[in-house]
């Protein structure tokens, strides 16, 4: 495994009618074959059409806007901008009576609870306003927290100065994001300067305050609050608790799936791995469970549910229960009795249909998303950071222009579209821009690609970009220029990408260059092999003592807790740990406390298990010749996993895997990978390996076989048909030895449900009638998934001719967002 991450060629961005040459960084050959290879993705996609589910949250949307059939004020949770964005616009919005949109702002710190001994002087005090609202009708889109419940009966006063913050709107313009991709001003931070004309200010005390005005009179206002994406018993009784709950009217918005790429639908629970994980509230997987099923009901029944850990079989009993809830009331239902491969006439498209489902517990491989990720989204990801499918730019990035002189002071906001200066910023206001491979066909090309490879594409996307400028020289005749001005606009949005693309990768390579960088990436890539756990445990020692980011230190901690250091099963001897521990408190303050003790309750961070074996074991099945894992393994426990899918799995780890499911490969090839390896040069995800274990099980054979079945005479590459989902046949044993149920179900178009099944009957449910017909393998991940992990699989893709993956999830993440999530200190 390469212990650094190769600096890759810098391409110029100076492309364009007055640029005729591009400068290269540094000194890497562009030579041909290598430079010239691609990853083998389909050019069209022909897997499962996700754009409906888009449709539906949008209508789901906009139905709970009609309810109100009046005029309204959309009061909106700031944590909602970014998936709504993704489904909605303004446009839209107005054309369902919304004449003005706010973001709802948490109540004050002074709030005073209805049951508060000095209510009533806390009212008087208050001096209240009314609700101020343009519209007799005000509409509150919020998650189900109590946070939201206290804003909504917030009864403090609002001083002028502090005027709640406004959505602009314009016709043009999306919810939350306008045209160009870029966000709305980040109004939880910036204050717009408002039109003076204080009727449109939406003051925060609003129920109780509206009350206050006249107490015997009717409310000014009608209150409807929407949940998202249901209401909870917590959240009426607060509202009851109130003196509330009767003033307003509750509907439900059931947002589930949000379709982020062709290939990518996520719930978009940012607080879901934290949730059910830390805080053990089991909400997000019920959520799961409900956006599932309403896919059933899209797209058909799934033939085959399977799927490792202990949640992700939590997750499949609810499918299979709400499944046979729905039959009970409609037992004709074709999209519940019927397999997803048999139900054309009840998709909207003619696409490929769901062959199986495969659930993966983010607690099973939890290695993945504490390595850095080494793809160009990635480390995107790792350094910029993308939410909702947006990434935070300098505008001048976008525009080409440079920020004016003086900060942000007296600029103009780029994203609202209302030429409304910002106040007093002193540093330039960032924009937030879509990363769209169906719109941007640069990011599609470089997205996947290991890093190293991404300078050379965009050297060679520039110089393409300089010679298609050049065609205007060679336009002489009126139909020459008219065609040369034709093309002018996409050469101009390509010209837009690259600078956009080569800026991202400046800022990447300034922190890879980093020798704090190259020296983690060697302690990661070294711990995963397992080579010297013993030395790389004591360059973490060293990083705390040189006081490095805590943050990149608790990862390393984490990530050699997790592949085991002391035991194959996993875990730091309990010596080591309580040593570090106490080393990291002394270091960075004792303020952090409650951050070890959350990364050991959910296991990040625990300590290896008395009398088990060393991880040495591991260390030399890392490397050596591949082999068939086929009838391979010899845990009982997983034997009894493969059978009933009941057992809590087997006592291994990381290390008891590393060699059977061929997590290493230290003849990687980044340029031109044959393996989905190439993501962490070197490293192949874990949890990508379970999908292969079912979908692409010869992917874990032996490579030299494997390879060979992909050629010609002539030796023309052809892609091979997908083999059937015949369920983990071949692994048992070897999935068997992770801890966490395995199971593998079998849906039936009958009483709902086949046992588990592993049998030729098994098998034959989820082959299609036509071998050749292109089906989908929908994998969910449970806690959340990273963009390498979406990588490996895309790459998975191009390996077949007739089976996609498409990746639903609760959300996206890396490692930092998993630390982060569990610290009430920031990091």
């Amino acid at each position: 495994m390469a212990p650094t991450v190769t600096a890759p060629r810098q391409a110029g961005t100076d492309a364009g009618p007055d640029a005729t040459a591009v400068a290269p960084g540094s000194p890497q050959s562009s030579a041909g074959a290598s430079a010239d290879m691609a990853q083998p993705i389909p050019e069209r996609w022909d897997g499962l059409d996700t754009t409906i589910l888009g449709d539906l949250a949008r209508r789901g949307l906009m139905s709970t806007l009609d309810t109100i059939k009046e005029a309204k004020t959309l009061m909106l949770d700031p944590s909602l901008a970014g998936p709504l964005g993704l489904v909605a616009d303004v446009s839209g919005l107005k054309q369902h009576g919304v004449e003005k949109m706010f973001w709802l702002e948490p109540a004050s710190a002074a709030f005073v609870s209805k049951t508060d001994t000095a209510h009533s002087q806390a009212l008087s005090k208050a001096g209240l306003k009314s609700v101020n609202a343009p519209t007799k009708s005000v509409v509150y889109i919020c998650r189900p927290e109590i946070k939201w419940m206290k804003a909504i009966a917030e009864q403090g006063d609002l001083p002028d100065k502090d005027a709640p913050n406004e959505v602009p709107s314009s016709n043009n313009t999306a919810l939350l994001y306008a045209s160009t991709g870029a966000e709305f001003e980040d109004l939880e931070r910036q204050q717009l300067t408002l039109s003076p004309r204080r009727h449109d200010y939406v003051p925060k005390e609003h129920l109780r305050a509206d009350r206050s005005v006249r107490p015997t009179s009717p409310l000014q206002h009608t209150y409807t609050i929407s949940f998202v994406p249901h209401r909870t018993e917590p959240c009426l009784q607060f509202l009851d608790q109130e003196g509330v709950l009767s003033d307003v009217s509750l509907l439900d918005f059931g947002l589930e799936f949000v379709p982020l790429d062709h290939d990518l639908i996520s719930l978009e629970d940012d607080a879901a791995w934290k949730k059910i994980y830390c805080d053990g509230d089991h909400t997000p997987i019920f959520r799961s469970a409900q956006a599932l099923m309403t896919l059933q009901h899209a797209y058909g029944l799934f033939p085959r549910v399977l799927g490792k850990g202990a949640l992700a079989r939590r997750l499949a009993d609810l499918l299979i229960r709400q499944r046979r809830e729905h039959l009970a009331s409609d037992p004709s239902n074709p999209a519940l009795t019927t397999p997803s491969q048999l139900v054309d006439s009840l998709i909207i498209i003619d696409r490929s249909l769901v062959d199986s489902l495969i659930i993966i517990d983010r607690s099973v491989d939890y290695a993945t998303p504490l390595c850095t990720q080494l793809t160009y989204e990635g480390l995107v990801d790792e350094v910029v950071g993308i939410s909702n499918g947006h990434v935070e730019v300098d505008p001048a990035l976008l525009t080409g222009q440079a920020q004016p002189p003086g900060g942000g002071m007296g600029a103009q906001p780029h994203a609202s579209g209302s030429g409304t200066p910002l106040q007093m910023t002193s540093t330039p206001k960032k924009r937030k821009h879509r990363l769209d491979a169906s719109t941007d066909v640069l990011f599609g090309e470089i997205r996947d690609l290991n890093f190293a490879v991404v300078g050379d594409r965009l050297h060679r996307a520039a110089k393409r970009l300089n010679h298609d400028y050049e065609g205007r020289h060679q336009a002489k005749t009126v139909s020459q220029i008219r065609a040369f001005v034709g093309k002018l606009g996409g050469l101009q949005s390509e010209h837009a990408s690259l600078r956009l693309h080569t800026g991202l990768t400046e800022k990447i390579m300034e922190w890879t260059a980093r020798e704090e960088f190259n020296r983690m990436l060697e302690v990661q890539q070294n711990s995963v092999a397992g080579l010297e756990l013993g030395a790389q445990y004591a360059a973490i020692e060293d990083m705390i003592n040189e006081e490095r980011d805590l943050l990149g230190v608790l990862r390393l901690l984490c990530l050699t807790s997790v592949v085991g250091h002391g035991s194959s099963a996993g875990g730091i001897k309990p010596k080591n740990l309580e040593f570090v521990k106490r080393e990291i408190l002394q270091t960075y303050g004792y303020q952090y406390l409650p951050l070890l003790l959350a990364l050991q309750k959910v296991g990040l961070l625990t300590r290896a298990a008395p009398g088990a074996a060393d991880a040495g074991g591991g260390v030399a099945a890392g490397f050596g010749a591949l082999t068939s894992v086929v009838g391979g393994g010899s845990s009982a426990a997983g034997g009894a996993a493969a059978g009933d899918g009941k057992d809590e799995g087997g006592r291994g780890g990381f290390a008891s895997v590393r060699r059977s499911l061929r997590l290493i490969n230290d003849d990687v090839d980044e340029r031109a990978p044959s393996d989905i390896s190439y993501v962490y040069s070197g490293y192949a995800p874990l949890s990508v390996r379970l999908v292969q274990a079912v979908a692409q099980k010869e992917a874990l054979l032996d490579a030299g076989r494997a390879a060979s079945t992909a050629l010609r005479p002539g030796g023309r590459s052809v892609k091979p048909r997908a083999h059937p989902i015949v369920g983990w046949r071949g692994f048992e044993d070897v999935v068997g030895q992770l801890p966490g149920p395995t199971f593998d179900e079998v849906q039936s178009g009958a009483a709902g449900l086949g046992g588990s099944d592993t049998s030729t009957t098994g098998a034959a449910a989820t082959m299609p009638s036509d071998p050749d017909q292109v089906t989908t393998t929908l994998v969910f991940f449970l806690g959340g998934v990273t963009h390498t992990e979406l990588a490996a699989l895309r790459f998975m893709n191009g390996q077949t001719r007739n089976r996609r993956f498409v990746v639903a999830t609760t959300n996206t993440i890396n490692g930092n967002e998993l630390i982060r999530s569990l610290s009430s200190v920031p990091l």
